[in-house]
């Protein structure tokens, strides 16, 4: 099943605007990003989210779906103040909602660290998928797995 997502981002002090459209499956990933083996994944507390950036220079807007049965998501915006140096603000549909620091490594690629209400926050983007599970400290030492199309979460 594919779902749509059109956003329209502008920037009044840049004059600038950008209309997205994101064709995605069930996967929480866009066909093009798993076929470069390039990911955006967050935990929030025991909840992990996978999903696509879309930049628009030193900014730009995200959106990531929850893993498994539920069809939680997150959207939010980031921007980096002075690079490798930035700030991610996020809002999900639970209700949670907070921001987190975030460092690029190189280009397109980055991790961010927080903690909000003490729920632990980690994000990894722009890696593939062996380093990002390397990365990240996932629920109940978890990994993440292709199958097929799709992006799984499994034991190790």
């Amino acid at each position: 099943m594919l779902h749509y997502l059109v956003s329209i981002q502008c920037y009044i002090r840049h004059g600038v605007c950008a209309v997205s459209l994101l064709l995605f499956s069930c996967a929480t990933v866009p066909d093009d990003r798993l076929n470069r083996g390039l990911f955006t994944i967050a935990v929030f507390g025991d909840a992990v989210y996978a999903g696509q950036a879309f930049p628009l220079g030193d900014r730009g807007s995200f959106r990531l779906e929850e893993f498994g049965d539920g069809d939680g998501f997150c959207t939010g915006t980031y921007v980096y103040q002075e690079y490798p140096r930035g700030r991610a603000s996020f809002e999900c549909s639970n209700g949670f909602a907070g921001s987190v620091r975030l460092q690029g490594d190189e280009a397109l690629s980055g991790r961010g660290r927080g903690v909000h209400d003490g729920t632990r926050i980690e994000v990894v983007y722009g890696y593939g998928l062996e380093q990002t599970n390397s990365m990240l400290d996932l629920p109940g030492g978890r990994e993440i797995r292709v199958s097929g199309d799709e992006l799984i979460l499994s034991t190790p």
